[in-house]
């Protein structure tokens, strides 16, 4: 039983492992100029062996959408969890405390192998795909800027920052952080530059809305 478990184990690492080389070459030279073969010479087996995990191309683009998905969702859960239900929420809610969870999230993006190499295939590819485009729209924009805009309406509510529209601010806030990560996923060498550039950002932010509580007049 436990050889079975093994043997299950060691083949499900192996088509992953299908998945990780397939996605650093389609990044590099795109989807339509890679073959099945470059492939499995990639991961050091032949065509033919890979044949029998995927039945072809299309089959590991499609595995590859399914594996990012659950990695997408696992990595936005553990997110979520890390900043509402953690011991440091209130703290992550000030301006220093921002800045070091923004950080967090940076430094996570870039470190994590899988949804590194999936956001540099799908930066690639999408304007040649409208699947890809979508899931770009979808998972790069729309969703980051809505679990900002929560933290946004929380300051708000805590009369941290001014009451103003809290889905522009969350935009304006969010977006120079995906262009950092981008832009670090092509220059790495600049990432010590581009964590001072989010510490500036969150700065400014914060002179620019924050709250001006209004003094008591003497009597």
């Amino acid at each position: 039983m436990l050889e079975k478990g093994r043997g299950i184990m060691k083949k499900e690492n192996t088509k992953k492992q299908f998945l990780i080389e397939a996605l650093k070459l389609f990044a590099e030279f795109g989807y339509d100029s890679v073959s099945i073969s470059q492939i499995a010479e990639r991961v050091g087996c032949s065509a033919p062996a890979l044949y029998k995990h995927y039945s072809g191309k299309q089959a590991l683009f499609d595995a590859i959408i399914e594996l990012s998905e659950l990695s997408y969702e696992e990595r936005m859960k553990s997110i979520h969890k890390s900043f509402w239900n953690n011991e440091k929420s209130d703290y992550f809610l000030t301006e220093n405390g921002q800045i070091e969870f923004v950080t967090k999230l940076f430094e996570s993006a870039l470190s994590e192998e899988y949804p590194r190499l999936f956001r540099n295939f799908i930066i690639s590819e999408k304007s040649k795909n409208p699947e890809l485009s979508k899931i770009y729209n979808e998972r790069y924009i729309f969703s980051q800027y809505g679990f900002f805009e929560e933290i946004i309406k929380e300051l708000i509510a805590r009369d941290i920052l001014n009451d103003e529209n809290s889905e522009i601010m969350a935009i304006e806030y969010a977006s120079p952080v995906a262009l950092w990560i981008e832009a670090c996923d092509r220059e790495p060498e600049r990432k010590e530059e581009f964590l001072k550039m989010i510490e500036n950002h969150i700065h400014h932010f914060f002179r620019v809305y924050r709250k001006k509580l209004l003094k008591k007049k003497e009597v």
